[in-house]
């Protein structure tokens, strides 16, 4: 007998949304609105005791959108964080071609410099492209800066970390927010464009099985799935593949959507 995954919290957008190819893709547009997706504080995104830190991965489908250079504009993929520098925990972000993540033991201050951060130059990335980008935290090597993997369409990137002071992670009580860099400065740094299949895992996960050589897949029938999964599927170009997979969501009986209208909206 089959079984049904019940997702309770996430749900899959309306056939009217904006146009066919974004119909299973949620919109930002940090130009406009000032659009994100607020999670809540719970326990299970942190990764940390201020002592050890476990592992875990992030995955997800990011387009960047906008005319001229706006396109590569500061905006977050996602963050845990009062402010950039305040009961910071972690957070990821894109700003002028170069992917960053930042792990913090609490504030990143002249006087409590306790973080570690990762960049990766992206020469290659481009407007209105679909990529699949993975980050993995292997807590289980010692020596901090060899912690994290960028994983982009499958290929495992060459990435610059330093590490100030940081020890582990600490649950500050913050909300996990997607497509928002909380009190980071203009519009909080939103996202500008289309996020898809985000994924968060609480263990090391093998790129490969997510990648799958450009063909998405289901990514709860993975035999470890992840924890938290916004189950969207898109028609699209994804780097020189093809992203044309939609997943059901049967805990609904009819579509619905996040409506992003107006200022400072939440879901």
């Amino acid at each position: 007998m089959g079984t049904n995954y019940i997702a309770p919290t996430w749900r899959q957008p309306e056939n009217t949304n904006i146009n066919k190819a974004s119909n299973y893709s949620r919109r930002f547009a940090n130009l406009t609105y000032n659009q994100y997706i607020n999670c809540g504080n719970g326990s299970e995104f942190s990764f940390g005791d201020g002592t050890t830190d476990t592992s875990f991965s992030f995955s997800l489908l990011v387009k960047f959108t906008g005319s001229g250079t706006t396109w590569k504009t500061t905006q977050a993929l996602f963050s845990k964080t009062e402010s950039y520098n305040v009961n910071a925990e972690y957070d990821f972000y894109f700003t002028g071609g170069s992917l960053y993540f930042t792990l913090s033991n609490f504030n990143r201050s002249p006087s409590n410099n306790k973080y570690a951060t990762w960049n990766y130059t992206w020469t290659d990335v481009a407007p209105d492209v679909w990529y699949n980008i993975i980050i993995t935290y292997d807590a289980s090597i010692s020596t901090v800066t060899q912690r994290v993997k960028f994983i982009i369409d499958g290929d495992n990137k060459t990435i610059s970390g330093s590490n100030v002071g940081y020890v582990a992670m600490t649950n500050r009580s913050q909300n996990f927010l997607i497509g928002r860099l909380s009190g980071g400065g203009p519009s909080s740094y939103d996202l500008n464009g289309y996020l898809s299949d985000f994924a968060v895992f609480d263990y090391v996960v093998n790129s490969a099985d997510i990648w799958n050589n450009g063909t998405p897949i289901n990514l709860m029938a993975l035999s470890n799935p992840p924890f938290c999964y916004l189950p969207i599927g898109s028609k699209d170009t994804i780097g020189n593949g093809t992203y044309d997979y939609n997943v059901p969501n049967i805990s609904v009986g009819a579509d619905s959507v996040f409506d992003f209208n107006s200022s400072n909206n939440t879901r």
